[in-house]
């Protein structure tokens, strides 16, 4: 043994290169802070069509998310549809209905692995009923969300009035993961400041009815987005999407 570990320490000494081990090579973060850009806003009042012009392209493979607040959907189970001129397709993250005769929602809508848009394109929801003060705001990321299959892991909703503001609390089942929160003011006043570690886009859409926000986290534990928010009758929605 003592002559095998002899010829094994001159074999090493004569080639040194050959001594040196390779460091351990670790793949990609799955974190790192995912970057949402305001591709624009928009608050018609009578049309059932609002529709948004990127502020800028999207290149293909991007990531959108769009929210929306329609307060005379015609009734509560009811939700529009958002297409754009390049046919992607927009899934529905989730809806959340205020109580009462007209039904006002609030809801996500998500493309993944978009087909690439130029600030002459159109995206466009498209209302079940004629709406006044439809709230609607569109942004994207470039990179950084699941684009190799449906990015979507969670939604949630809530509704409410006055004390105590709007809450909704999502836990993830992945790292990484980018949420994307919406709450809207019914009478289009009462909404304060984003929560902590929460930041636009999405963008106030009318001044002081509306307000989003986005961030991503690092881990797996929950988050909690509820805005400050003054006495009116609201609702609240956010999504969280995969890490790519």
């Amino acid at each position: 043994m003592k002559r095998i570990l002899f010829v094994a320490a001159l074999w090493f000494a004569a080639f040194p290169a050959y001594a040196q081990f390779s460091p351990m090579v670790q793949g990609p973060a799955s974190g790192g802070a995912i970057t949402l850009t305001n591709l624009g806003t928009t608050n018609p009042c009578g049309s059932a069509t609002p529709n948004i012009n990127p502020a800028v392209s999207v290149a293909a493979g991007s990531f959108i998310v769009v929210v929306l607040y329609d307060p005379e959907n015609g009734g509560s189970g009811l939700v529009g549809t958002v297409a754009d001129t390049k046919s992607n397709t927009y899934h529905l993250a989730g809806v959340t209905y205020q109580s009462g005769a007209t039904g006002a929602n609030y809801s996500i809508f998500y493309v993944f692995n978009a087909i690439a848009l130029t600030t002459s394109d159109t995206i466009t929801y498209t209302s079940p009923n004629s709406s006044c003060s439809i709230a609607m705001s569109v942004a994207y990321a470039a990179t950084g969300v699941l684009a190799t299959g449906d990015p979507l892991d969670q939604f949630g909703g809530n509704v409410g009035s006055c004390a105590g503001g709007p809450s909704v609390t999502l836990t993830p089942t992945v790292s990484g993961e980018l949420f994307v929160g919406f709450v809207s003011s019914s009478s289009g006043s009462g909404v304060g400041a984003n929560p902590s570690g929460f930041s636009i886009p999405p963008n106030t859409t009318f001044s002081g009815g509306n307000i989003g926000g986005n961030l991503t986290n690092p881990g797996t534990s929950a988050e909690t987005y509820n805005p400050s928010v003054g006495c009116s009758a609201y609702g609240a929605v956010m999504a969280s999407f995969k890490h790519s």
